[in-house]
């Protein structure tokens, strides 16, 4: 069982190495399909589909610029550097927390899942008319920016097309269900950590609405696996533990795969 376990736990960094990707200083990272991307900080990011973004570290500041689509920041603490991201006509400053970003042409907003962070407007891109707070949390004063946010916490800014000015500031506190819904892009994943395969085949027979994983023989359910991947992805799932767990899969017109540990 011991040299099992070894044996795969180093086939399950091969999986988590090919579905997360590292970032370099300076590297643009456009997305097709959610992914996480991991800084050199050790901070994680999950951009959204067609989400563009570009790390510009320095000794002094870990800043990154999102130009563009969605995504969630989990930003690893350092009180020396701190984090700050560029998205628009805004700057997003934490140290250690987590938060969600979504704009688009017409529309920022910013929702803080864990912690607190600090949000500036470019002066540059200032609007005609000063920000305000318009309802919701209307005992924070958006005129003063930088301005403070806190878990649970979202603001809402609404920026002009063409000329890229902020107009409206808006922060409230959404209910949960709102917060889930704002989140939903992100769910959907599976979540291993030297998770047996019965375990991790349950998981996916419960939510993929696929094909069934049906295990041949007992030996390839103490297969120990790690890593995400989201649950409708079951032959991709598949395929990894063929290519890289030593594991023997046969695809039956039922819908069903049975997996085996090689004869």
């Amino acid at each position: 069982m011991g040299v099992l376990a070894a044996s795969v736990a180093v086939a399950a960094i091969f999986w988590i190495g090919n579905r997360d990707r590292e970032s370099s200083p300076g590297a643009e990272v456009a997305l097709k399909t959610e992914r996480l991307v991991r800084l050199s900080d050790g901070s994680v990011v999950e951009l959204n589909v067609g989400a563009v973004l570009e790390e510009n570290f320095d000794a002094r500041v870990r800043r990154v610029v999102l130009r563009g689509g969605e995504a969630h920041f989990s930003v690893a603490r350092n009180l020396e550097r701190p984090f700050v991201v560029e998205v628009g006509s805004a700057t997003v400053r934490a140290i250690g927390t987590a938060f969600n970003i979504r704009m688009d042409a017409a529309r920022l907003e910013v929702l803080v899942t864990e912690g607190k962070v600090e949000v500036d407007l470019d002066p540059s891109a200032g609007s005609a008319t000063r920000p305000s707070s318009g309802g919701g949390d209307a005992h924070l004063d958006t005129s003063r920016a930088p301005f403070p946010l806190s878990a649970g916490q979202r603001t809402i800014l609404e920026v002009e097309p063409e000329s890229g000015r902020v107009g409206t500031v808006v922060v409230d506190t959404p209910a949960v269900p709102d917060i889930d819904r704002m989140l939903a892009w992100q769910t959907g994943r599976l979540h291993f950590d030297a998770t047996p395969l019965r375990e991790a085949a349950g998981q996916f027979n419960a939510r993929s609405g696929g094909p069934r994983l049906v295990l041949g023989d007992e030996t390839v359910g103490e297969v120990l696996v790690s890593g995400r991947i989201r649950a409708e992805n079951v032959d991709q799932f598949v395929e990894v533990l063929v290519s890289g767990f030593g594991v023997e899969a046969e695809w039956r017109n039922a819908g069903e795969i049975i997996l085996r540990r090689p004869r």
